[in-house]
Parts: C-alpha cells; structure tokens; sequence
C-alpha cells in the first residue's frame, strides 16, 4: 500500500473541489463521530450542500461547528 501525499497547494484543492460531487460531512457529537454523505458544490470559495431547514445534521453543526470534509 502507498500512502499519498498531502496536498497543500489551494488551487489543487480547489480544482479537486470543483471537479467531484460527493463528499462526506465528519461532525463530533457527544464525542462520537458522526459522518453524512452529501452530493456538494463548490462555489466562490464555499462548499455548498442542500439539506432540510431542520434535522440532526443541523443539529450537530450548531452545537459543534468544528467539522472536516471529504471528497474522493
């Protein structure tokens, strides 16, 4: 197995960004890990997901804003 590099260059980022659809959303909740799969865009900087005006990712998100992204 070969393990990859990191990748630190923003424009690399965010042609990676730009070129998927489907990422995972990894949120905290009562120190457990939580992850969402979510088809995504990415626009002017932002990631962009649609979701219902309520729900338990929401939910998550207010009390712990501190989350990671994946896309692959």
């Amino acid at each position: 197995m070969q393990l990859q590099e990191f990748i630190e260059s923003r424009q690399e980022m965010e042609a990676i960004l730009q070129a998927e659809t489907l990422g995972c959303l990894g949120l905290a909740v009562d120190g457990k890990p939580y992850v969402v799969p979510l088809n995504y865009s990415y626009i002017e900087g932002k990631i962009l997901f649609h979701c219902a005006l309520t729900g338990k990712k929401l939910d998550h998100l207010k009390k712990n804003p501190n989350v990671c992204f994946t896309v692959a």
